[in-house]
């Protein structure tokens, strides 16, 4: 749905949002958002948090003082990788 559009019809999309429809935003023809159920969003927060905990449990458990230190930069390309 293109933005005009959106805007013209919110109240419609974020009923459908409750109804657990999820309404991409275009702009020129490209995606560039979403409109999501509420509960969606959370259910996501949650599995990140549980990735990024586990992430830290594994990478302490396998800590080893004398290894090479790397950056936070090397730390966020890590984490974004996609890996589990």
């Amino acid at each position: 749905m293109n933005i005009r559009t959106l805007r013209a019809n919110l109240a419609d999309a974020i009923n459908e949002a409750e109804h657990g429809h999820i309404t991409t935003v275009t702009r020129d023809g490209r995606p560039v958002a979403a409109l999501v159920p509420l509960a969606m969003l959370e259910t996501l927060d949650e599995l990140e948090d549980r990735l990024l905990n586990r992430m830290a449990d594994e990478a302490e458990k396998n800590y080893d003082p004398t290894a090479p230190k790397f950056g936070l930069v090397d730390m966020f390309a890590e984490i974004t990788r996609g890996e589990p």
